[in-house]
């Protein structure tokens, strides 16, 4: 398994829950204390965990756990440590290697993979002045969402394919079986079932990517 593989299993969801967490946030003012560990926005203050920063001078991503020696509190660590130890399991380089040209990977696709892959409610991108900050946070208080309609979930999908560099396949199965559907197959069509009715179509180009994508109720 490669790191895009990775990403594309976990993109959707991730993505599902990051525009949830966005849409209940809308417009309030937000700050990061990394000395308490605390992240605020408006009158709520949660707990994150930093996962690393893509740094403006030398245009890379650097782990938070690079620089752990540096004086930054272990409970900031857990959720990059976590990656890195996943990344020395499955011999992913991304998630091992110190430093990372965000050519080859952004902070974005990190804190998807993460947010997807450790099971948390979302992400912050929080810039500072020698670069950006990514932040997973791990203890939001947001209630389990009921299971969206094909139509939210063309939507987000729709979203995560525009925006993160997954296979598309891989990232519709996955969405799809993650809300206890199944996906056939016909030719350069796929029908994806939902468990609680309705159905998605997607039609694949000859590169193997969605070029449309329609919901169902029926």
């Amino acid at each position: 398994m490669d790191f895009r593989e990775l990403l594309s299993r976990h993109a959707a969801i991730a993505i599902e829950k990051q525009l949830r967490l966005v849409r209940s946030v809308a417009g309030s003012a937000w700050s990061w204390d990394i000395s308490q560990a605390s992240f605020r926005i408006g009158e709520k203050a949660w707990a994150f965990q930093l996962l690393g920063v893509e740094q403006e001078a030398n245009a890379h991503w650097r782990w938070a756990w690079a620089d752990a020696e540096q004086g930054l509190s272990p409970r900031l660590l857990g959720a990059a440590r976590a990656l890195q130890a996943f990344g020395q399991r499955y011999e992913i380089r991304e998630l091992v290697e110190e430093e990372i040209p965000v050519t080859e990977v952004s902070g974005q696709e990190i804190a998807a993979l993460a947010c997807g892959l450790l099971d948390t409610q979302g992400w912050w991108r929080a810039p500072f002045g020698g670069g950006v900050a990514w932040l997973l946070l791990t203890d939001l208080g947001l209630a389990r969402s009921a299971t969206p309609r094909p139509a939210e979930m063309a939507r987000v999908l729709t979203r995560t394919l525009a925006i993160l560099p997954v296979d598309h396949a891989i990232a519709l199965d996955s969405y799809v079986v993650h809300h206890g559907g199944s996906v056939e197959r016909a030719g350069a069509t796929a029908t994806a079932r939902m468990r609680e009715g309705g159905h998605m179509v997607a039609r694949f180009d000859e590169r193997h990517r969605i070029e449309r994508l329609e919901a169902r109720v029926a």
